[in-house]
């Protein structure tokens, strides 16, 4: 009979699940399969237990190190007023408009923000230099430190409660 790594981790994990012929065979020939039942019953009882602190630490400082995380630091960008002559609107001197627009961008130019305010929320309209980002981004927006996470899958689109916008910082 052909027993496969599958079969053997089967009969230690989810022995019903395992056709009885098989599991009948595996048991009429333990000595056999000795060392990978032994190793793969050796992994089951360390899920079971729990993992120390140091070792996740340690865990997540490997990750980190092999994907480190890039940060675009994105600032207000100032437009020149060409305007040279008044402009009236209607019959009024002055336009009453609570619709404000900021453009922010990095220095590298990777990403432009365009925030709109707009009556109570600012709507942030991210867009990234390269056409498809393939990882999630997480901005946080300043002075008020509110964090905001972008899924790779969703819109570039993000509602935040109205609040006056120093700079934007993007973690890739």
């Amino acid at each position: 009979m052909n027993i496969t790594e599958k079969d053997l981790y089967k009969y230690v994990f989810y022995n019903s699940e395992l056709p009885e012929n098989k599991r009948d065979f595996i048991n009429n020939n333990l000595d056999k399969y000795s060392d990978a039942l032994d190793l793969l019953k050796e992994i089951e009882s360390n899920l079971e237990s729990d993992v120390s602190s140091v070792i996740m630490d340690r865990i997540l400082g490997l990750i980190e190190a092999q994907n480190p995380r890039v940060e675009f630091v994105l600032k207000p960008l100032k437009f020149q007023n060409c305007q040279d002559h008044f402009m009236l609107a209607a019959d009024s001197a002055t336009i009453e408009c609570d619709n404000i627009t900021q453009t922010f961008v990095d220095s590298g130019n990777n990403f432009l923000i365009k925030v709109v305010s707009v009556e109570n929320e600012n709507k942030l309209y991210v867009f990234p230099r390269k056409k498809s980002v393939n990882v999630d981004l997480s901005l946080t927006i300043y002075p008020s430190n509110e964090k905001h996470l972008i899924d790779k899958s969703s819109s570039s689109y993000i509602l935040v409660n109205k609040q006056k916008i120093d700079k934007i910082v993007i973690t890739q």
